[in-house]
């Protein structure tokens, strides 16, 4: 684990190192979510991860494929219960 110190610029901007990202897991163009916290102690602090959209139906994070329904973005284990849903409609099971 690193630490880096960084001052923030008058436009309260931040330049996070390349380092700092990478073990990240972060990408030039991956969204970021930011919020803020507070450590143990209680003192606040600003948590930055990388952003994994979710499933319109579970909630889940699409770390994994995702099929797009209806402009939707749907995780495969919803997919699959909708498959099984739409054979057991058809055969009235």
């Amino acid at each position: 684990m690193h630490n880096f110190i960084r001052s923030v610029d008058k436009q309260r901007r931040i330049v996070v190192p390349k380092e700092a990202l990478k073990a990240a897991g972060i990408n030039p163009g991956d969204l970021v979510a930011l919020y803020s916290d507070k450590d143990i102690d209680g003192t606040p602090t600003i948590v930055i991860e990388k952003f994994w959209e979710c499933c319109a139906l579970c909630g889940g994070d699409l770390r994994r494929q995702a099929t797009v329904m209806y402009e939707k973005k749907i995780c495969p284990e919803c997919i699959e219960k909708l498959k099984k849903e739409d054979s057991n409609d058809q055969t009235g099971t």
